[in-house]
């Protein structure tokens, strides 16, 4: 056996190679000096030079990835042809092998065999120290030493200790010792190594992260050219400097990486989480197993980690006090800081010992009375048939989950335990199928049309059918499938009432409730209005709250339907409110938000518009985040309403806020439906933008539409008219009105199409065909009823008669107006009774007609008529001021003096004196100021001038 203490020649030249990556090369010294490093590595080239006399140590640390085996390896390299060097890397399992450090550092210098053996009881066990000195001794006397140790905290013991022992009696040798040991590993390094640190002075190599420099040095090497900026700092940002994540990094973004920037954050989180995970799993006993538990368990409670590790729970405080200081978990030392970290870590376990420990800590966690999410995500792990226990947690954790606001989680917690729980008790299967498809039918609708299949094949009962029937039917009617849901509830309707032949029906107590959303959701689509509608005639129709005998929500939900029906078939304003009182009273549980949304529409209609606004402003208010759909329809009703009675401003913010919540739900699309209110309210004000969100509108989903494309058809063709495009427009007016005759819809103010043919043949010389449109115009309007409908009717027929009868019927229309909510319609009316003065020369009756249609039309928010306004007025002999788009365009000059020393703060009596005029003059004037500027008192006069760029003179001006 050679002699162990012989020094072969090898040893002074021979040195292993490097372990944890390539060294950069530098350009002046020809050596591999690492990115970043020049200043550490030439500290301990001076430790080195200083080492030959005194001898001389050095602790290179950092954190895992940044490079100590590659700054040591490249001193190595510089120092192997003048030092003999004794180098080894410490493996994970070395801990649990005694003397595998020192045997492995004389094996490579070429002796070959071990310094000693395993201990045992008597047999001179402080022997290998001895010898391990005695081999030092003698390679020191042959010239300057280096024993070079990577990654010391993982060696072991005996090893360590004749480390120690030999560098207590080198003082006097020429020898160097150089260790690396990661910065994570300080809080649970070996006490013997905290002692061999402390018995002499060691020199402290701290690696820090590369500088945004070194990096781009780094990443042009390996490229072999100049990155665009942009690369660099978005590799600079992912690696966080870190070498060993900056190389993997460029690794893994292939060969072009520059094309794959976005790919490098995603790719940086799960390099540095593995890195760490490989470091701290290479840490003693008993770290492994606790950052283990802690992974499964997701939580750093010491009573469970214990239990669960069987390790003491004074230890486990201890390591966990020693991971929160190095920032392995967030601050308060709760989870971990990195959801990739933990996910590595369950990777490093295998599939059986992970199954066990899972099913152990979910236990541990349920038996402790924690949140039902944190047992859940434990269970999500767990991939075996579940037991009874298991799928109740899941469920619980779903229905929190959902409580919160958190459908992803939910839904994350209901498919895994369907997935794991197929064998178990049907019941609790079905249970957990029907809560999935309530959080899926607001959140992913497609999604839930699968589970509904089986729910709605597998009811057995006629309740439980009823609301299979009813969700799946939601569910299509969210996806734009009104058709396709009205032919389901009809299907289920004309099952037998009496279970027959396996078959289950529907029981009386549960038919109107289905029979109102067939009716609701079939009369919205073309292809079922028409059967819709005669299936709705058939049904008994109570005029009375006394009459309806069903005062369940189904019944007063059908009473609705049957109103709403009513509205479009063009019955009289009187009859439908009856039949809203029908619904809307009684003392049962409320309507459904839909159907309310419904009711406030048909209120609008028959111009009750306050209690319209006050059932849409609580939906509106009280909407949840998992309502989108509810709080949609009801901001696209409220603008709609808004439109109605003049508020312009407002009704846009609506429609643009439902547009906005349509795009975040599901699938990311706009609902053409709100798309579409909100190019109606745009063509009054802003044309170029009415024109890019009509390009907007998906064409075959709007064309299902029993309402929704003919409302498209209506205001293409008010676009196309300001364009100039009359023909156009005339052809999607009578398109428009087809469509609502084909549909059944017969309301004369819904969509009032007529009344814009009219004006529009008028204008193209067809007077005849323009009175054919108004008398059609006036049979829809017969039997409705309302100032609003009786003004349409007469703006039509004075346009179509012209002369001094048209005038007449055109007067009547503006007093008829001016008395209902309908302010944009009164101010049409207005316009076009100017219009008509002006052309009959009575420039003086014209001018005051077209002030009143100006003022009305901004204080709307009506930009575009009000242009027109402006400009027939100036034709007219006016002088209205430039328009500005703001309410104070509405004032007359008197109004603006006397507001504005309002506004200053003068009296009545100091305004009157001012402008020589009477104080009932100044007050008539103020009043009207109040009404045109939508404000109530003087203090608010000062914001609302200035905004519009009035001037605010002092009473002495």
């Amino acid at each position: 056996m050679p002699d162990p203490l012989k020094t072969p020649e090898t040893a002074r030249t021979g040195w292993p190679a490097a372990v944890d990556g390539p060294a950069t090369n530098s350009p002046t010294s020809g050596r591999g000096i690492p990115a970043g490093r020049s200043a550490q590595l030439a500290v301990l080239s001076s430790l080195a030079e200083r080492a030959r006399i005194r001898g001389a140590a050095a602790l290179v640390t950092g954190p895992a990835g940044i490079g100590r085996s590659t700054l040591l390896d490249a001193f190595l390299q510089e120092q192997a042809h003048h030092s003999t060097v004794l180098r080894t890397r410490c493996p994970a399992t070395s801990q649990d092998d005694a003397w595998c450090t020192v045997h492995a550092l004389l094996k490579d210098a070429g002796f070959g065999t071990p310094v000693g053996t395993r201990p045992t009881a008597g047999a001179g066990q402080d022997m290998p120290p001895r010898r391990f000195h005695g081999a030092v001794t003698q390679l020191a006397a042959q010239g300057p030493l280096i024993i070079a140790i990577d990654d010391v905290h993982r060696s072991d013991v005996h090893s360590l200790h004749c480390l120690d022992f030999s560098l207590r009696r080198s003082s006097d040798l020429p020898l160097m010792v150089v260790l690396t040991q990661p910065s994570e590993s300080a809080a649970f390094e070996p006490r013997t190594l905290t002692r061999l640190l402390a018995q002499r002075h060691w020199e402290l190599i701290e690696l820090a992260p590369l500088t945004p420099r070194e990096v781009a040095e780094v990443v042009e090497r390996r490229l072999g050219r100049t990155p665009e900026p942009d690369f660099l700092r978005q590799c600079s940002q992912s690696s966080r400097g870190v070498p060993a994540l900056l190389h993997q990094l460029l690794d893994e973004l292939g060969g072009d990486p520059e094309g794959a920037v976005g790919a490098a954050r995603t790719t940086s989180r799960r390099l540095t989480g593995q890195a760490l995970a490989d470091d701290l799993l290479r840490l003693p006993y008993p770290v492994p197993p606790l950052l283990v538990a802690m992974a499964v368990l997701g939580v750093t409670d010491a009573q469970l980690l214990g239990e669960l590790t069987h390790i003491p729970v004074p230890t486990v405080r201890r390591v966990v006090s020693g991971l929160n200081e190095r920032q392995i978990l967030v601050p308060d030392g709760s989870r971990f800081a990195s959801e990739s970290l933990r996910e590595c870590l369950l990777r490093s376990v295998e599939q059986q010992e992970l199954h066990t420990l899972g099913v152990r800590g979910a236990r541990l966690l349920e038996d402790a009375g924690r949140p039902p999410g944190e047992v859940a995500d434990v269970l999500l792990g767990l991939h075996t048939p579940a037991e009874p226990w298991m799928l109740e947690v899941l469920n619980r954790a779903a229905r929190c989950a959902q409580d919160s606001g958190r459908p992803d989680s939910a839904v994350r917690y209901l498919t895994h335990a369907l997935a794991v729980g197929a064998d178990s008790d049907p019941g609790s299967v079905r249970a957990i199928r029907v809560r999935l498809t309530e959080v899926l039918s607001a959140t992913d609708p497609c999604a839930a049309l699968p589970h509904l299949d089986i729910l709605l094949t597998s009811s057995e009962d006629s309740e439980d059918l009823a609301a299979t029937t009813m969700r799946y039917a939601n569910t299509l009617v969210l996806l734009g499938h009104n058709g396709r849901a009205a032919r389901l509830l009809a299907e289920v309707l004309g099952r037998p009432r009496l279970p027959r032949q396996g078959v289950v029906g529907i029981e009386d107590e549960h038919r109107p409730m289905l029979e109102s959303a067939l009716l609701m959701s079939g009369v919205v689509e073309h292809s079922s209005a028409g059967w819709v509608r005669e299936r709705g005639d058939a049904l008994p129709h109570p005029r009375s709250p006394e009459q309806a005998e069903d005062d369940s929500p189904g019944g007063r939900r059908l009473r609705l339907t049957q109103a709403v029906l009513s509205v479009l078939g063009g019955n009289s304003a009187t009859t439908v409110r009856e039949q809203m009182r029908t619904a809307l009273t009684g003392p049962r549980t409320p309507l459904d938000d839909m159907s309310l949304i419904a009711s406030a529409m048909v209120l609008h209609l028959t111009d009750d518009n306050e209690a319209s606004l006050g059932i849409l402003d609580q939906i509106v208010r009280e909407a949840g985040p998992t309502e989108s759909t509810s709080e949609t329809a009801a901001l696209m009703t409220r603008a709609a309403v808004r439109f109605g009675t003049g508020d312009l401003p407002t009704a846009e913010a609506d429609a643009r806020r439902a547009v906005l919540l349509s795009s975040e739900r599901p699938g990311g699309q706009e609902n053409t439906a709100a798309l579409t209110v909100l190019s109606g309210i745009l063509v009054m004000r802003d044309l170029d933008a009415t024109e890019a969100v009509l390009a907007e509108v998906t064409h075959p989903e709007a064309e299902r539409s029993s309402w929704e494309y003919p409302s498209f058809l209506w205001i293409r063709a008010a676009l196309q008219r300001e364009r100039g495009l009359l023909d156009a427009a005339l052809l999607s007016l009578r398109a428009c009105g087809r469509m609502l005759r084909l549909n059944g819809t017969e309301n004369p103010v819904l969509m009032p199409w007529w009344v814009d043919a009219a004006d529009l043949l008028v204008t193209l010389g067809r007077t005849g065909e323009a009175q054919e449109v108004a008398d059609h115009g006036e049979a829809l309007a017969k039997n409705w009823g309302t100032s609003r409908s009786t003004g349409l009717v007469l703006l039509a027929r004075g346009l179509a008669a012209g002369g001094r009868r048209g005038r007449e019927l055109l007067a009547e229309a503006c007093a008829v107006l001016a008395d209902s909510p309908a302010r944009v319609l009164h101010a049409r009316a207005e316009f076009a009774l100017g219009a008509a003065l002006l052309e009959a020369g009575d420039q003086r009756a014209a001018r005051i007609r077209l002030r009143t249609a100006l003022d009305l039309m901004i204080r709307c928010g009506a930009e575009v008529p009000a242009q027109r306004a402006h400009e027939l007025m100036s034709a007219a002999g006016g002088r209205p001021r430039p328009m500005s788009g703001h309410p104070a365009d509405a004032l007359t000059a008197s109004e603006r003096r006397v507001a504005a020393l309002a506004a200053a703060g003068s009296s009545n009596a100091e305004i009157a004196e001012t402008l020589f005029i009477t104080r009932r003059t100044v007050e008539l004037h103020l009043t009207h100021v109040y009404r045109k500027l939508g404000v109530s008192r003087r203090g608010d006069l000062t914001e609302v001038l200035a905004e519009g760029g009035e001037g605010v003179p002092s009473p002495n001006q």
